[in-house]
């Protein structure tokens, strides 16, 4: 959703779930997220599990402390207690009350800014 972000007019805002935030760079995907974060055409709502082993909560940080230096008005929630995936009711990582939480924000972030 970040990179997504970075390049669409079109879209009022955007929730990214646990997204990779830094990646190899390649020829297709040439940019990270950390990368485009001070050009993102549309608010994102970023949702990141305190215990992702995928995604360490330093990546988080960097962007959070990106998007604000950037001005911009995405935010992102950490659940300290989620780990990667606690939104997918189908996998070992699902966390209920963290994944509810998650999705009513989503909900109210999509009303903020009249994409819903």
């Amino acid at each position: 959703m970040w990179l997504y972000a970075a390049h669409a007019n079109r879209v009022k805002a955007g929730a990214a779930w646990y997204g990779q935030l830094l990646h190899p760079t390649t020829e297709f995907r040439p940019k990270t997220s950390l990368d485009v974060a001070g050009s993102l055409k549309f608010p994102v709502l970023g949702f990141y599990g305190g215990k992702d082993a995928g995604i360490p909560l330093e990546q988080v940080e960097a962007m959070r402390k990106a998007l604000k230096a950037a001005g911009s008005p995405s935010e992102i929630i950490v659940y300290p207690d989620a780990q990667h995936g606690f939104n997918a009711d189908y996998r070992p990582s699902y966390n209920e009350a963290d994944a509810k939480d998650a999705w009513r924000r989503m909900l109210d972030w999509f009303k903020k800014y009249g994409a819903a």
